[in-house]
């Protein structure tokens, strides 16, 4: 399968459930409207505010999990959205997806604080950390594509050796083409998670829409399109019989 037809199968991916893509909607609507409600509009007791907080937090924990069973679907070559049943098998899978990307983003925070403090008037210094930063991101999403190849073992995303052997199998083009993707999936959830408020009525309305339609069809296409591509590049290296 060659570039575009990729393209033109994640597009036709994104619709091939309406009841899945609704669903997938449903959850993040649910998480952006009880984040907007705990970010702008609450005044009410602190234990409600944690009580709702833990409640947006499972349910995103859901939803990491799902997208990561679309990723794997596809890997295994199965040309089909998986049904989104909630069980422990799909809570765990995204509570360790979750964390690991966590920490990987703790390490970025932390970069960006201390280029913040120390190199602000520093044009080499700061350059120097978004290189770090850019590195730190690359490790993740090649630890992520490891833990995916070995079992979804949560230690393998911060396997180096192996997220390199890994790294050894992928052009260059290839794998920037995967940040990206990875990256527009990320910060499609990231609007939910931490949504902005607008004096706009017409741009909150968009704001709403956006996590019931625009964000599970942007998560529908990476994942798909990711999957594809990757399972384009292992199929005749060493990893290739673990696609099976």
């Amino acid at each position: 399968m060659i570039f575009y037809e990729e393209v033109i199968d994640a597009f036709k991916f994104i619709f091939s459930d309406y009841r899945v893509f609704f669903q997938i909607g449903a959850v993040l609507l649910i998480i952006s409207l009880i984040r907007r409600l705990l970010f702008y509009d609450y005044n009410s007791d602190i234990y409600m505010s944690i009580i709702l907080f833990i409640f947006s937090e499972l349910m995103l924990y859901i939803e990491v999990g799902y997208c990561s069973y679309t990723s794997l679907y596809t890997l295994k070559g199965r040309d089909y959205l998986p049904h989104l049943i909630i069980n422990k098998k799909l809570f765990f899978e995204g509570l360790k997806k979750s964390f690991a990307v966590y920490i990987y983003t703790f390490i970025i925070l932390f970069l960006e604080a201390f280029k913040s403090l120390h190199f602000n008037n520093n044009c080499l210094g700061a350059i120097c950390i978004y290189v770090a930063i850019i590195l730190i991101y690359s490790m993740m999403v090649l630890g992520l594509m490891n833990r995916f190849l070995n079992h979804g073992s949560f230690f393998q995303t911060f396997n180096i050796k192996g997220s390199y052997n890994v790294f050894k199998n992928i052009r260059i083009k290839n794998f920037i083409l995967v940040l990206i993707c990875v990256f527009f999936a990320q910060f499609s959830v990231a609007q939910c998670i931490f949504p902005f408020k607008s004096d706009s009525f017409f741009l909150n309305i968009l704001l709403v829409i956006y996590p019931f339609f625009i964000s599970p069809a942007v998560l529908i296409f990476t994942k798909r399109f990711v999957a594809l591509h990757i399972r384009q590049l292992f199929d005749d290296s060493i990893y290739s019989y673990k696609l099976e």
